[in-house]
């Protein structure tokens, strides 16, 4: 989990710093060099623009497949935050305080959503206009609704799951100076050694 947040992020920060150094050079280029006429035909043609936009498309279509893998990343670490929490069910008590079923849903969808979006975006070499439109749906669908949906159900479950494990680590606490043992017990072999 940890190893697809840091990937996701290094790669959004990658992205991000392409498509920044790749704007600034377009707008510096576009304001300071003479790209209407290169003096290859006598109408000025604006062939300078026309390759200036090749080369802004070329600097996208790179980006566009490290956002790509960033839905990769996103998508898997939502499915593993779902089979944890499908298991964690399974095993708590019924009162125990726990991350919702429903958090994970929306969690799992969204991930579903960022992996038909990778799709999506491999097949946008075949139709360019349809499949990027899909993309282009599913961003909006998953970084406008369903993340900020999400996001707020974690932000109104955190409080109380911090204080049911302040209240167990309170209890262990409890239990250790009233019956004054504070040895722990070994859980491994190594510690049995």
């Amino acid at each position: 989990l940890f190893v697809l947040a840091v990937a996701g992020g290094l790669c959004e920060l990658l992205s991000s710093l392409m498509m920044t150094g790749t704007r600034s050079m377009a707008s510096f280029l576009s304001r300071d060099f003479e790209l209407n006429d290169w003096e290859v035909s006598d109408n000025g043609d604006g062939i300078g623009w026309k390759v200036l936009e090749l080369s802004y498309m070329m600097n996208r279509g790179l980006t566009l497949w490290v956002d790509a893998f960033e839905w990769l990343c996103l998508g898997g670490i939502f499915a593993i935050l779902f089979f944890e929490v499908l298991d964690e069910k399974r095993q708590l008590k019924e009162d125990a305080t726990s991350f919702t079923q429903i958090w994970a849903n929306v969690g799992l969808i969204i991930g579903l959503l960022g992996w038909i979006e990778l799709i999506s975006d491999i097949l946008r070499t075949s139709d360019w206009r349809l499949f990027s439109g899909i993309s282009q749906m599913i961003t909006i669908i998953n970084l406008w609704i369903l993340l900020p949906i999400w996001l707020i159900m974690l932000g109104m479950k955190l409080p109380k799951m911090k204080q049911t494990f302040e209240d167990q680590g309170d209890e262990r606490m409890d239990e250790t100076h009233l019956t004054g043992d504070d040895t722990h017990t070994a859980t491994s072999p190594a510690t049995l050694n």
